[in-house]
């Protein structure tokens, strides 16, 4: 194996998006990609090509370089925010970042909720790895990963809900509560996966919560929520949902339990008693624990399968698509033609 240079890993440390940049604009990376491909059949007329000889590659469009860079800047925002260096990172925390994309921007040409997207940014992210020498790969193990848990990346796995009944399991199985101050976190938990799975949010949607983002409860129990796109960093557009009544009373004693609390800020799940934003992994943390307690045995323990529940709920219930289509905070009507052909 060829030794890795040791000022390479120092310029991808002190520079990374310079260093991806340059990397990308070059042969090399034409080169990377190149690998393990099969070799193209030479025309049966073409008599004056010397097979030993290789076309040179040459580097690529400069709206290909763009791109690049938009995937790899959202991979790099991602690890400054958990203070992650990208040469330090393991297929874990790669499968964690791949995880949150799946319910990023909708309307956008990336949205990671194709497994084509999702197999495209592994396959960067894994040239990046090879180029720089980095045993083992991350990226690569992160492919294996996903091509084990999807059946394949090259295809859109199937949709993963929650029937009545797991639904019910689900509930019963939240975080237990106690009323020891010391156990607000508990109370937080419990009232957030509540609104995943009684309103629909998306995971950085409820992160980026306001206490003024809950309405009363109406006639029926069931409660309005204010989705800002400004709370959650532009990943969904302006939209109002409903929480239903099943899943109300833990938000609602939330609420009031958060307006009593001397905190700075009005961030409704605060991660601590400072007001901090609260991060991702502790809500995937806290479902994929509910769904074990539950015994709720699905292809995917997160959010996502929580919002997808709430979509079946509702269009089963004879709300009509298009009610459901804002509830969601979905771009494009067609949308939620998923939950209508789900198999």
């Amino acid at each position: 194996m060829t030794a890795v240079d040791p000022n390479l890993h120092e310029l991808w440390r002190n520079a990374p998006l310079a260093s991806f940049k340059e990397f990308v604009e070059s042969t090399a990376f034409v080169e990377l990609g190149r690998r393990n491909q099969a070799p193209k059949t030479k025309p049966e007329n073409d008599v004056d090509t010397d097979p030993d000889v290789k076309e040179a590659p040459r580097p690529i469009r400069e709206s290909s370089v763009k791109v690049y860079l938009s995937m790899f800047g959202k991979y790099l925002r991602w690890l400054e925010h958990r203070q992650l260096h990208l040469l330090d990172v393991k297929a874990s925390d790669i499968d964690a970042f791949m995880e949150e994309r799946m319910s990023g921007k909708r309307g956008k040409a990336r949205d990671l909720s194709s497994r084509s997207i999702r197999k495209s940014y592994l396959r960067l992210l894994e040239r990046m790895y090879e180029h720089l020498k980095l045993v083992p790969n991350p990226a690569k193990d992160a492919m294996f990963h996903a091509s084990k848990q999807d059946g394949g990346l090259g295809r859109d796995a199937h949709l993963v809900s929650l029937s009545p009944e797991q639904i019910a399991a689900f509930m019963a199985a939240l975080p237990e509560i106690n009323d020891f101050p010391k156990n607000w976190k508990r109370r937080r938990d419990r009232a957030m996966l509540c609104l995943m799975l009684g309103a629909g949010l998306r995971v950085s949607e409820v992160i980026g919560m306001y206490i003024e983002n809950i309405g009363l409860p109406n006639d029926n129990g069931s409660i309005r929520v204010t989705v800002s796109a400004a709370s959650n960093d532009g990943t969904s557009r302006w939209h109002q949902t409903q929480l239903r009544a099943f899943a109300a009373p833990d938000v609602l004693a939330w609420v009031e339990e958060r307006k009593r609390m001397d905190m700075p800020d009005q961030m409704l799940f605060p991660a601590n008693e400072k007001g901090v934003r609260l991060d991702k992994a502790t809500l995937y943390r806290q479902a994929k624990k509910t769904f074990a307690r539950a015994g709720i045995d699905v292809a995917r323990h997160g959010g996502r399968t929580l919002r997808n529940a709430f979509a079946v709920n509702e269009l089963e219930g004879g709300t009509p698509p298009e009610e459901v289509t804002e509830f969601l905070g979905l771009h494009k009507q067609k949308s939620i033609n998923i939950y209508l052909t789900r198999k």
